[in-house]
């Protein structure tokens, strides 16, 4: 059986097939990066300006297991918000080749594929996973 799928938000339609895989969707206005050890801070602000970018968060966690995702660094992976007219593919290409970087790569849309089958959870009565504002959270930030 072969169908054609057209996603929202793309430009691209994808033929799928039964076993087969199709081409990941990312977020055409940002990009993750993870800042090397021992990356210059000068340089890597010069290297946003040249490109127009700029880190909109700190993303915590990730491979060094520490808050700050590194190997005694403090820094973690950076969610990096992309000038309009600059595309993914030549950001990922100039942080990649700044040796600033230890990883450059775009901000994959992803979903669960299935959800938990506990009905607690499903009729959203599971008070860890749904903030109420119980204790001055924001309610539904989680």
């Amino acid at each position: 059986m072969f169908t054609c799928l057209l996603l929202a938000g793309g430009s691209r339609a994808w033929a799928r097939e039964a076993g087969v895989a199709r081409a990941a969707e990312y977020r055409r206005d940002r990009v993750i990066v993870r800042v090397a050890d021992g990356a210059n801070a000068a340089q890597l602000r010069a290297l946003h300006a040249g490109l127009g970018s700029a880190v909109l968060r700190r993303l915590h966690g990730g491979h060094g297991g520490g808050r700050g995702g590194g190997e005694g660094t403090g820094r973690g992976a950076e969610l990096v918000q992309l000038p309009p007219g600059l595309s993914v593919e030549k950001a990922l290409e100039r942080f990649r080749a700044s040796g600033l970087v230890r990883f450059a790569e775009p901000d994959y849309l992803v979903a669960p594929l299935i959800s938990p089958n506990d009905f607690q959870y499903q009729n959203q009565d599971q008070w860890n996973l749904h903030n109420m504002r119980i204790y001055g959270g924001v309610p539904g930030a989680d």
